[in-house]
């Protein structure tokens, strides 16, 4: 049950408030600032002309002994306000509007110095918006939120998520990813920044982490609505997936670091290759290999322009007559309900088969045995270590791969060599150490 009160706030009472700490513009479950800079210009311009804007909704609580509103709605119109006077926590954010005075004779424009020295200060900081406060139960509050929120700039579905979901830890992991990652995504051009804005990256990401959790892909709505209200996994689950996912996103740029040029920037595209090459990881493929990269870069470029002649031939009305069953299968699942499971599943299973055989299989074992160890010390010509040409001692000694295990290099004799502790930890997973200045034993 919610109880509202109405009342009146002049510009100036909202900077007290934001001065004092007692007005929060960022609750948890309020989205990302949508307003371009031309809407804030248009709101102060409309507060000159004295016109009515919206009423804002403030949600009072106790903190600490004293009130304190969380913003509902208006924090868009709020914040130009704050941004156009440099208040507190937006001296940075200033910018002009273009306007006429009564003594102004043409259009100029003003800053908010500009304000202050011709005297419309006083008008401005008087100007009195409309304001609804209301106090209940946070599930009450959630649901007022998502509801004022349905008109103008709606929601997006994962905004209402975040709101609905705050306390989930699939979502606060979620959004920890793609603060990480953002920047990537929207380098490879699956994002761009107002859909960042819309939280549209949280939302792959969510997606993503169930896929991988749950070892392959999901109906898009339904599972993540289901993992965000009750998802069951356990922290290590999420923690396991993030790495996962990491790894996944770090091998699709490698693979194709021009992404945004081809069709796999799509998000429906892009969410299937990135669960395919989780899957490969998760067989022990290494994917780490130039070669093998450039080989897979090779066929996806190849299957992503058929894609977009067989779209451009559909577009003309031209289509053939006799087309590969599986790019048939492919082009057809990014049709209509791309985010389908079954389509999901279709360019699953096409994009697996296509990169499985390109990457080698990682021997399971990682480390050499005893017995290996003796026999790669044994067999070289000297100790001596490959890479800095200094002797070695048994103490010193670590056999290591020739080829790196990460790169698919077999964990055996033929594949070991002697290296000094020095070079084996500068090597990391190149094909051989950094060559610097040997340090005297």
């Amino acid at each position: 049950m919610l109880e509202r009160r109405f009342r009146t706030y002049t510009v100036q009472d909202l900077v007290d408030m934001q001065e004092a700490g007692r007005l929060n513009l960022n609750p948890g479950f309020q989205r990302k600032s949508v307003w371009r800079q031309s809407d804030r210009q248009k709101l102060i311009t409309s507060i000159f002309d004295g016109m009515p804007v919206p009423s804002i909704f403030l949600y009072r609580r106790s903190e600490r002994g004293r009130p304190v509103y969380d913003v509902l709605d208006g924090k868009q119109r709020i914040e130009s306000i704050f941004m156009f006077m440099r208040a507190k926590g937006f001296t940075r954010d200033g910018f002009d509007v273009k306007y006429q005075f009564p003594e102004d004779d043409g259009m100029y424009r003003y800053e908010w110095r500009d304000i202050k020295e011709w005297g419309h200060e006083a008008v401005f900081r008087g100007y009195e918006m409309q304001a609804v406060e209301v106090e209940g139960d946070m599930s009450a509050i959630v649901d007022l939120f998502v509801r004022i929120n349905s008109t103008g700039q709606k929601l997006t579905r994962q905004e209402q998520r975040h709101a609905q979901f705050l306390q989930s830890p699939l979502l606060k992991e979620a959004q920890r990813l793609a603060v990480r990652h953002g920047e990537a995504l929207q380098h490879m051009g699956v994002v761009s920044e107002p859909q960042r804005k819309r939280m549209r990256d949280v939302e792959l990401v969510s997606e993503l982490l169930v896929a991988i959790i749950q070892q392959g892909p999901q109906h898009k709505k339904a599972a993540l609505d289901r993992a965000m209200a009750n998802s069951g996994f356990t922290a290590k689950q999420i923690k396991q997936a993030a790495s996962e996912l990491g790894q996944a996103v770090r091998t699709a740029e490698r693979i194709l670091p021009d992404m945004k040029a081809t069709r796999f920037k799509q998000v429906s595209d892009f969410y299937s290759l990135v669960i395919v090459l989780d899957e490969l990881h998760r067989r022990h493929l290494s994917t780490r290999s130039a070669k093998r990269c450039g080989q897979a870069a090779s066929i996806l470029k190849r299957l992503a322009m058929r894609l977009d002649e067989l779209a451009e031939r559909q577009r003309n009305l031209q289509m053939p007559r006799n087309v590969d069953p599986e790019l048939s299968a492919y082009f057809m699942s990014t049709r209509e309900g791309a985010d389908a499971l079954a389509n999901r599943k279709k360019r699953h299973k096409i994009l697996s088969d296509l990169l499985e055989n390109v990457f080698e299989e990682k021997d399971t074992v990682r480390a050499f045995n005893p017995v290996q160890r003796r026999l790669i010390w044994n067999s070289a010509k000297a100790p001596v270590c490959v890479g800095c040409k200094e002797e070695v001692t048994w103490d010193n000694y670590h056999a290591d791969h020739v080829k790196p295990h990460s790169r698919g290099g077999r964990t055996g004799v033929e594949n070991g060599q002697v290296l000094c502790a020095r070079c084996n930890t500068s090597k990391g997973n190149r094909a051989a150490p950094k060559r610097g200045r040997p340090v005297r034993r």
